[in-house]
C-alpha cells in the first residue's frame, strides 16, 4: 500500500492478499495479459480500511562475544567454566 495512489490522494482504503496459487502471469484463453501484469484468479481477501501510515522499523542480531572465538580457544573455556558454553 505505501506505493499505491492512495498515497497521493490521501484516502483511507482497504488492502486485499491472496494465495500465491492464485496469482499468474498468464492470461485465459482469449485475453490479452500486458507485459508485467498479473491475473488473479479466485476471491480476493480484503482487509478493513484503515488510515495510511507509513512506519519504521530496526531489524538486528545479538551476537555473543564468544562466536569470534576460535574452536581450540573454545573448547578450553568449556573445560574451564561449564557455564560458558552450556555443557555439563
Amino acid at each position: 500500500m505505501c506505493r499505491s495512489q492512495a498515497w497521493d490522494a490521501k484516502i483511507v482504503t482497504s488492502a486485499w492478499w491472496v494465495h500465491a496459487q492464485q496469482v499468474s502471469k498468464t492470461a485465459p484463453s482469449g485475453e490479452y495479459l500486458p507485459t508485467g501484469s498479473f491475473m488473479i484468479r479466485g476471491r480476493k481477501n480484503f482487509l478493513p480500511p484503515h488510515p495510511l501510515v507509513m512506519g519504521l522499523s530496526f531489524l538486528f542480531k545479538l551476537v555473543c562475544p564468544l562466536t569470534s572465538v576460535s574452536f581450540t580457544h573454545l573448547s578450553a573455556l568449556c573445560r574451564c567454566s561449564d557455564k560458558v558454553c552450556g555443557t555439563k
